[in-house]
Order: C-alpha cells, then structure tokens, then sequence
C-alpha cells in the first residue's frame, strides 16, 4: 500500500484541500484531509508540508503531521491483515466518531430539530443503510454510486422516486447541516444526477369524507333492466371495498382480495376441525382473536390490524352477502351461502381449509391475473362514474389524514405497512404490547376523523335503499356517537391487546 499527500482542487479563495492517494495492486482512490486547506503557493510536494516561512504555517503542519501519523498507523495495520482497503479507506476519511451520520443526528440534530426531522433523519439513514449494507454508514459514505445503489434498491423493492427523493433531501439536509454546525468540512457534489426523475401522472391526490357522501348520493336504479341493477351493485361495492381499504389502513386491491380467516393471529384451521366435531368442550388455541396479520402485498411487509375495530367486520360482513349476490363468479361465497343463515349447514361437506369468514372473493392477483384485472376494472370504472378517484387514493388519503392529525410519523408509516427505521431503533420486536397499543390508539383516531362509521352507516342505508333490504334495522347498523363508540374501545384497549388464547366451544 503506497499513501501519498497531494493538493485538491483550488476553492474562490485560492486555497486547496489537503488530499490523499491511497493505492494497492488492485485498488486506487483519493480521500480529502477533513479541515485542511493550503495555498499551492506555499505547498512544498517534496516534503508533503506547507513552507515554514509562510504564515500559519506552524499550526498547519501540526495537523498534517498528526494526519500522517494517522497514515502510518492505518498502513501498518494493513499491512499486518488486520483491515482490508475498504476499512482503511473509512479510517482515512475522517475521525470515527464526528464521521457517522447516526451520531450526529443523535448528538447534534436531537438538539437542535424537532422530533418529527429527526424520526425522518433516523428513518432515511436505516434506509441508506438497508439498501447499501453499510451498517454504520458515515458521511464519506454519501457517494453518488451509494446513493444510486439506494435508488435502484427502492425501486426494484416497488417505491416510488419519490420516495427515494425524498431519502436524497434528508441526506443533503443532514451533509449541509453537518457542516454548517462544522462538524464535518467534507463537500459534496449534490446535482440534478442524483435525483430519480419522478413521473407527476402518478401523484395520488386525496379526497375528504364529502367526496364519498356524494359518490353514494349519485348511485340509483336507473332502470328495470338487469344491467342496471348491476350497475347499482357495482357502484356500491366499490365504494364499500374504498371505505374497507382505508379502514384497513391503505390496502390495495390485491390486498383485499387476499384477505383470509387464515391469517388471523390463531389457528384458525384448528378451530374448524374442533367446531366439525360437534364437541361440546371447550379448547384454548394460543393467538389473539382480534388480530390480524398480514403481509403487504406489493412489500412482504407484516401489518398488525385490529380487525375487530369498528366499522371494518362490518364492512366485510356485507360485502361478502353483496358480492354473493352480484359476481357469484368471482365471490368466495355462493348465492346458496349467502342466504342461508345457518352456520352449521354452511360448514357441511366442507374442509377446514375451505371455510373463511372474512374471504370475499375466490380469485386473487397472482393466480387469476386476468380475473383479477377484470374485476377490479369494474370496480374501477364504477369509481370514475361516481366522482371519485382511483382505490389508491384510500392509501393516499389515510397517509394525510394520519398527518393532518399530527400522529408520530413512525406510527403513521408502520400503519401503513411501511419499514420505519427510526422504530425499529427504539422497538427490537413489532410485536411489542405498548407499540401495538399505540397503533391501535393512532389507527382510531384515523377511523373517527374521517367519519368512517357515520360514513358506513350511510352506505349501509344507500343499500336498503337501493335494493329495499332491511340491514339498518339490525345489528349490522352502528348506533352511537362515533366518537363515543372509539373512546369507549380506547378505554377497553389494553385486555383485547394482552388477549393471548382464543377460546373455542
């Protein structure tokens, strides 16, 4: 390994940045001298010192010499095998501890900004690191190839680029920050390269309750055509399956449509098989029954719901009896199922894999891609009938409500099914009881400012009205003050969290 001290770039006021050329058989890279700046003037190359005849020249050469005792102690180590090029390079780039982006937000930015930049600084780093490898990443780190490995890795995992901008503004602002406050004296070649160009056809906007109590008020029979009636079908349940995504905080269609019994926090098949006996004794399965887990469709990233808050067991109850009605071809429930009330007849002939309660269709994205789209055209031309934009805008929109409300940003992006790193911090296990709780907390207030329920009610009345059925006047229509209704399941949170065993008679 050959080092060697050399003159960066001149700056405007005629001085050059100390650098040094670190070199083996099959590595070369350059390393700016952090805080060391020289006048070419006085800068003698055989000797890597400034002129002791010019002015400060004393103190510069203290530190260059302490810098290459800094030099010689890395080139031993390397020599000796203890650290690869890599380390080396990192060693040289700057003192370990002001170099690391993590401690600098923790010791500098935790001072100086507030909670919610600094969750977006730790979130943003977790995710520099994430994509790149580098565990502790330092601000010699911040390259335009790491940056560009960041860009890809968030694409190809199905973000946006804007997501990945937005990554870009909090390093830059971190970088200026950090030298701003002197803390680092690196420059970085920030330009219009390292940004992702991002595609403005794609910005989701989001809509306001009214939207939707307008969309239900234009849905009508037009006629005594069976189209029509369809039409109507159509109309109502796409707004339902909107209302449901956004209750479930943000899911997509290929979400919904793999909704499942299955996947709530117990044995769902093992209390089948016990019912199928027809014992009278009572079994405890481990699993909270109020839970459900699900994995994002477009990440792989588990989400936790509490599915037993209001109106979101309602929503599936009806749309499950709708879609029966109205697309037996696609719905997971026979028109026979439907109408017949008894849960034991409708258990008959059927294996414990067969039987779900929250299914609503039998077709999902990945098996039945071609059913799949058609659907959800359907549904999707019914929306733009009705006024209203497309079914991502129910992530969309649920995202800015969370915001408008002021909730924890982590919170927010875990709600939405979204890796925070600054969490992840604090919380080694998303399964965490107090995590949950706040989630939960955060979810109803969500549910209670955009009116869900008083929105589910008038759905549910949009039907009767429709179609002259009689769902309002049973237990299927939620009396109450909402906001009363999510107080008192606030209050009666914590034992449906700490619920470890689901009983089954």
């Amino acid at each position: 390994m050959t080092l060697k001290f050399f003159l960066g770039r001149v700056k405007d006021d005629g001085m050059a940045p100390l650098r040094i050329r670190l070199k083996d058989g099959t590595n070369d890279t350059k390393i700016t001298c952090p805080g060391i700046f020289v006048s070419p003037k006085e800068w003698d190359k055989n000797f890597s010192l400034v002129n002791p005849k010019s002015p400060g020249a004393e103190e510069i050469n203290h530190e260059i010499n302490k810098y290459r005792l800094k030099t010689e102690t890395v080139k031993q180590k390397y020599l000796l095998g203890h650290i690869d090029f890599s380390l080396a390079k990192r060693m040289l780039s700057g003192t370990e501890n002001t170099k690391s982006l993590r401690e600098f937000v923790d010791k500098v930015c935790r001072r100086d900004k507030s909670s919610e930049t600094l969750r977006n600084y730790l979130n943003t780093i977790g995710n520099f690191s994430h994509h790149t490898g580098i565990k502790e990443p330092l601000f010699s780190d911040i390259t335009f190839n790491n940056m560009m490995v960041v860009k890809n890795g968030v694409i190809q995992k199905g973000g946006s680029a804007a997501t990945y901008n937005k990554y870009l503004r909090d390093i830059k602002a971190i970088c200026n920050y950090a030298k701003r406050t002197k803390y680092i004296f690196n420059d970085f070649e920030f330009d219009i390269q390292w940004r992702a160009k991002e595609d403005i056809t794609l910005k989701v906007k989001t809509i306001t309750p009214e939207v939707l109590y307008s969309a239900l008020d234009n849905i009508k029979i037009v006629s005594k055509h069976r189209s029509a009636r369809l039409k109507a079908f159509n109309e109502l349940e796409a707004v339902g399956l909107w209302l449901l995504m956004f209750s479930m905080r943000g899911m997509y269609p290929a979400d919904i449509t793999s909704l499942s019994s299955h996947n709530l926090d117990y044995n769902f098949a093992a209390r089948i098989a016990h019912e199928k006996k027809g014992s009278s004794s009572e079994i405890a399965l481990l699993g909270n029954p109020h839970v459900y887990r699900h994995g994002r469709h477009k990440t792989g990233f588990p989400m936790k719901i509490l599915i037993t808050l209001p109106p979101i067991r309602h929503f599936l109850g009806v749309l499950r009896f709708l879609l029966a009605a109205s697309h037996p071809e696609f719905s997971f429930l026979s028109p026979k199922e439907a109408s017949n009330p008894n849960y034991d007849d409708r258990m008959k002939g059927k294996t414990p894999e067969e039987i779900d309660f929250l299914r609503l269709f039998k077709i999902d994205k990945k098996n039945n891609p071609k059913e799949f789209a058609t659907l959800w055209g359907t549904y999707s031309s019914a929306l733009t009938r009705l006024g209203m934009p497309s079914f991502k805008t129910a992530r969309k929109t649920f995202s800015t409500t969370s915001r408008r409300l002021r909730i924890d940003e982590g919170y927010t992006r875990t709600m939405l099914g979204q890796k925070d790193m600054s969490i992840s911090i604090s919380y080694v296990d998303y399964d965490d009881p107090q995590l949950f709780a706040q989630l939960c907390l955060a979810h109803m207030r969500v549910l209670d400012a955009f009116d869900m329920i008083g929105l589910y009610n008038s759905w549910l009345r949009k039907i009767d009205q429709v179609f002259g059925s009689k769902w309002c006047e049973g237990e299927t229509y939620i009396k109450g003050n909402p906001s009363f209704i999510y107080s008192t399941f606030s209050h009666a949170l914590q034992p449906i969290i700490d619920s470890s065993k689901t009983f089954v008679r």
